[in-house]
């Protein structure tokens, strides 16, 4: 029987993570030559370059501008009514039939983005009226409900 080979990742330390990547932010410097000398994989490094780009710590020089700009009252005004993420189109209008059994989730809060309560119904379920700018924006959470819920409009 062959005995089985155990493969172990190497860890750097940060202080050369940060080293190999100082000299490899060097204007002209290949990834491959500076990584050589520290026995470090150049794809490796590639990987830490992703990783740390977006870090607060290492903006340096940051200019703050005086000038400002006026805001777009329109576009506060829209942003405030959207719930959703689909802005400016035209809504499309759900209705949608709540079985009773699920009714007090819709009733209590907003399980839907823009949930109206149309009618409460006698068997104790709701007819729920849902505008969204995009199907997206409701697919999932019927998705979610069936077979608690059903879609009466818009039909496909």
């Amino acid at each position: 029987m062959a005995a089985e080979r155990v493969v172990l990742r190497r860890r750097h330390s940060a202080e050369l993570q940060a080293l190999v990547l100082q000299q490899c932010a060097v204007s002209g410097a290949s990834v491959a030559k500076v990584t050589m000398p520290h026995g470090v994989n150049a794809n490796i490094v590639h990987g830490w370059r992703k990783l740390k780009t977006f870090v607060f710590t290492s903006i340096e020089g940051l200019l703050v501008s005086e000038t400002t700009f006026a805001a777009d009252p329109s576009v506060e005004e829209t942003l405030v009514e959207e719930e959703g993420i689909w802005l400016g189109g035209e809504r499309i209008e759900f209705v949608l039939k709540v079985s009773r059994e699920v009714a007090g989730y819709f009733s209590r809060r907003a399980v839907l983005v823009n949930q109206t309560i149309v009618k409460e119904l006698k068997d104790g379920g709701l007819i729920v009226l849902v505008k969204v700018g995009h199907p997206n924006e409701v697919m999932p959470q019927i998705r979610f409900w069936i077979p608690h819920i059903h879609t009466i409009a818009p039909t496909q």
